[in-house]
């Protein structure tokens, strides 16, 4: 039988690396593969957490919508306050304009009162 030529067990040894170095590098690539759905999944959970669903688009889900929705009620609720607190004002003021009226009147009245 024949032998083989030593140079043809050099070109089987590069055939085996490259072939190991082809499956390594498959390897790496199935699993960027996995860890780039993964944060696929992760981006859309973030997504889908700020800014709600698809069914929520109408009505600005998410937290970003939730958020939107607070600063409305305390606008409204910091509105509401200054009007009560207007008014309060002015009642505290008329009903102060009324008593000091209503002593000047009485003052009056006893001056007239008083000088016979």
């Amino acid at each position: 039988m024949a032998q083989r030529p030593a140079y043809y067990k050099e070109i089987d040894d590069r055939f085996d690396k490259f072939e190991l170095k082809q499956k390594e590098f498959g390897q790496s690539l199935d699993n960027m593969q996995v860890h780039q759905a993964e944060q696929m999944n992760r981006i859309n959970e973030i997504h889908v957490l700020l800014a709600g669903t698809e069914y929520d688009k109408h009505d600005n889900g998410g937290m970003c919508g939730d958020f939107q929705r607070v600063k409305d009620k305390v606008r409204k609720n910091t509105n509401w306050r200054i009007m009560i607190t207007a008014a309060g004002s002015v009642v505290v003021w008329v009903i102060g304009f009324v008593l000091v009226k209503f002593g000047s009147i009485i003052s009056t009245i006893r001056e007239l009162i008083k000088t016979p």
